[in-house]
């Protein structure tokens, strides 16, 4: 108890953060009650047997021994999930000091560890005592995961929403330009009219330059059609990808589409996922092409995108939705099994994939709950 309270401290004053030390804590020893209960108070339980009161020579080093080198790989293998999930990217990226919580988890902590100590008189109680502090220490555990889950979700939200703002600069800019842009041919014709060959030619090439920019499509226009907004600035980026990529493309959505039957970071996934995987197999085609259509019916939204793909290419529909399956290059092969996951999680959200006319058609159908 006093190393566990002075890693506390430790923490405390390497991160200076007490509600992210305070967890971090709590996090190592859960874990540490849980390699120490498994290994030390089961023979007690079970048979009546502390391995480190037993007298016999260096019994007690080796039992030490082995349950340091449980706890190692159990460590070990939180290190490589947290790698893989980016478990402590998430207590990292709170920025909130919830105080009560806080001087709950450290006095709740304390009382309950100093419950399993003195709260018991024989095994059966200690079987007793370690189920409700494990069980207690969990769901803490779990609490805390859902309150910095939510907040990042919410700074996740606050982030698209800033990308938004600065994407709808770019299309006001648009609008007014296409408001403003009889007065610069009426300018133009002028200049024409005058004989002023050299003014006529350099307003020339600033509207083509400017219209370039900023003019090349009206599909900007029409991510407005579909809420919340986040959503929307998913869609810019992706306009803007395809764009620069020069993939010939069509953007159709339904006037008053709102995603509420799933959750707004669910959807922003599957339409990531969905598009990006269009994006790569259409640029293997020698024409690039694709389509994008969210439908809205009086029963549910439908998103349908198809691309085109490499006349080279075998897809197999019977494998494209596996783990690491992948007919590109250097790719992981995870987008349509994540895809997956996601849709599960759902019974009103399904997804479907097919070949029609040698496009490859993805269509993700949320129906209304």
């Amino acid at each position: 108890m006093i190393i566990a309270t002075f890693f506390g401290v430790y923490l405390f004053i390497k991160i200076r953060i007490l509600l992210i030390s305070t967890i971090i804590f709590l996090f190592f020893t859960t874990i540490i009650g849980f390699v120490w209960v498994g290994f030390s108070d089961t023979p007690v339980i079970l048979f009546n047997y502390d391995p480190f009161l037993t007298p016999k020579g260096f019994f007690p080093i080796i039992s030490a021994a082995i349950e340091c080198l449980i706890l190692v790989i159990v460590l070990y293998s939180i290190k490589r999930i947290s790698s893989k999930y980016a478990l402590f990217d998430l207590i990292f990226s709170t920025n909130r000091k919830l105080p009560f919580i806080t001087a709950y988890i450290i006095v709740s902590y304390y009382i309950t560890y100093l419950a399993h100590f003195f709260a018991f008189s024989n095994r059966y109680q200690l079987l007793l005592i370690n189920i409700i502090l494990l069980t207690y220490l969990s769901s803490v555990c779990l609490f805390v995961y859902h309150i910095l889950l939510e907040n990042y979700q919410k700074k996740q939200l606050l982030l698209l929403n800033k990308r938004l703002q600065a994407e709808q600069t770019y299309i006001d800019n648009a609008s007014s330009f296409k408001h403003d842009f009889k007065g610069l041919l009426l300018s133009l014709t002028t200049y024409i009219e005058q004989r002023k060959t050299t003014e006529a030619l350099e307003l020339l090439a600033s509207i083509t330059d400017y219209s370039n920019e900023l003019l090349n499509d009206d599909s900007f226009g029409t991510v407005s059609h579909i809420q919340p907004i986040p959503i929307q600035s998913v869609l810019v980026e992706k306009i803007k990808k395809m764009n620069t990529l020069k993939i010939n493309f069509s953007l159709d959505i339904s006037k008053g589409t709102y995603i509420s039957s799933i959750s707004s970071l669910d959807f922003i996934r599957c339409l990531d996922i969905i598009i990006n995987n269009a994006i790569e197999a259409s640029q293997s085609a020698d024409n690039p092409q694709m389509k994008i259509n969210i439908y809205k019916s009086d029963s549910a939204i439908t998103l349908t995108v198809k691309n085109n793909y490499a006349s080279s290419a075998t897809i197999s529909l019977a494998q494209i939705n596996k783990r690491k399956f992948t007919s590109k290059t250097n790719h992981q092969g995870l987008g349509l099994y994540n895809l997956g996951k996601i849709t599960h999680k759902y019974t009103n959200v399904s997804h479907s994939i097919s070949i029609q006319n040698n496009l490859f058609v993805l269509t993700l159908v949320i129906n209304f709950v």
